[in-house]
């Protein structure tokens, strides 16, 4: 399929909470507890209640040089502004031929589920663990499960995609990622384009946006016409958006390893 006609749905992107984020949505009574943005020495950081919380640089690196990548914090004025301004973000979608996106949050953080690789092994948690745990399955194996109710995604996966028949066609998605530092932004349509290479047109538009349209019960061409949907069509309406990989410099200090990140990212009282 040619890249300029695929429909792309991505199901795993992230925003930076805007300064305003709560205006306007908090009770007046409740207004001086609402989180807030504020800047010392180090970064910006949200505070609420009795904690604060700041984010990693490698959540916020679209349209810098991959040299200035570190983990430490950074402010607003460092980032681009897609990664916090709704109307700057659409047409970062549109440059990447993107039609939508489920963004997760940063300053709330999110978790999820893991699933073991080995668990319907012969000698794996599931078949060693099961007379105790006694799970409800239906008799049905984890795996099986999984290949049923578990919903994957992609960003880049050469050996997911040509293994397609060993999963579920139907539960796998695509995402973008953006603005983390893994992201295809803004070059997702030639990405996706070559990885789909070996599939059908069918499996194609499963991957790529119908799957994600069943999952979410979601229909953009209720919004607008599937023709002016596809990543083409987008790229055309904003034509000669900025993309430029923009340097801001390195810091003084710059954390290098996990352990530093997670010190200066430690929530503190502000009591």
């Amino acid at each position: 399929m040619n890249k300029d006609d695929l429909i792309l749905i991505n199901v795993d992107d992230h925003v930076i909470e805007p300064p305003d984020m709560f205006d306007g949505f908090i009770p007046a009574k409740y207004a001086d507890r609402a989180p807030r943005l504020v800047s010392d020495e180090l970064s910006d950081k949200w505070v609420f209640g009795e904690g604060e919380a700041r984010s990693s640089g490698l959540n916020t690196v679209a349209g810098r040089p991959p040299e200035e990548y570190g983990v430490e914090p950074m402010r607003l004025e460092e980032l681009r502004r897609g990664c916090y301004d709704v109307h700057e973000r659409v047409k970062d979608m549109s440059i990447n031929g993107v039609l939508a996106s489920l963004n997760f949050p940063s300053m709330a953080r999110f978790c999820g589920p893991f699933f073991a690789s080995r668990v319907d092994q012969d000698s794996g948690l599931y078949k060693q663990h099961k007379a105790w745990t006694r799970p409800n399955l239906g008799g049905r194996l984890p795996s099986e499960v999984f290949l049923d109710h578990v919903v994957t995604c992609f960003i880049v996966d050469d050996f997911g995609l040509a293994n397609l028949d060993r999963m579920n066609e139907d539960m796998i998605t695509w995402e973008c990622d953006y603005p983390h530092s893994d992201s295809t932004w803004p070059r997702s349509p030639e990405v996706v384009a070559e990885a789909v290479a070996g599939l059908t047109d069918t499996q194609v538009d499963k991957v790529t946006h119908l799957n994600a349209m069943r999952v979410f019960s979601f229909d953009p061409f209720a919004l607008r016409p599937r023709e002016q949907c596809t990543t083409g069509a987008l790229r055309r309406e904003v034509a000669g958006h900025d993309i430029s990989i923009l340097s801001r410099g390195t810091r003084n200090w710059k954390a290098v390893t996990v352990g530093q990140f997670t010190h200066s990212h430690q929530p503190t009282s502000t009591a």
